[in-house]
């Protein structure tokens, strides 16, 4: 009879009761039996502990991946937001730009404006002095008119 690595036999107790080296043969049989029992009970208890290890692994790696999709997914957004706020940023420089380009067109204006308002007052001024001045010829002629008069009444 051949066992081929069955290990749910025992060695048959009638030779291991003998006392010859067949029943020594039988005792150590069954000896190294239990040993392979327990060391396969031991191996399929660590075998089964693999695979509840390697099943939480698998879970916890779906979940890394998932994370780290999602990490991907917020740092494009982030990039994009970084990018639409440069364009704003390059707008309002722009716009900075412009605003500094009219207010020295404004200042610039004004320069004008003043020196404008500084001939005009000139100019004021010298209509006044030539208004004085008419307004004091105005009064000789009308005081010579004034002798004239008497003068051409003294002859009449």
């Amino acid at each position: 009879m051949s066992a081929k690595g069955n290990l749910s036999h025992d060695a048959p107790p009638q030779f291991q009761s003998r006392g010859d080296e067949i029943g020594q043969l039988a005792r150590s049989k069954q000896s190294m039996i239990v040993s392979l029992r327990r060391m396969i009970a031991e191996i399929s208890s660590g075998v089964q502990v693999l695979s509840s290890s390697s099943a939480e692994l698998s879970a916890s790696s779906g979940e890394m991946s998932s994370g780290a999709r999602q990490a991907s997914d917020k740092a494009h957004s982030v990039a994009a937001a970084a990018e639409e706020m440069s364009a704003n940023v390059v707008s309002v420089a722009a716009g900075m730009e412009n605003a500094a380009a009219n207010l020295t067109s404004v200042a610039s204006a004004t320069e004008q404006m003043t020196a404008t308002i500084g001939e005009i007052a000139a100019n004021s001024e010298k209509a006044r002095g030539i208004t004085a001045e008419a307004s004091r010829q105005a009064q000789r002629l009308t005081a010579q008119m004034q002798q004239l008069g008497e003068a051409a009444r003294e002859i009449g």
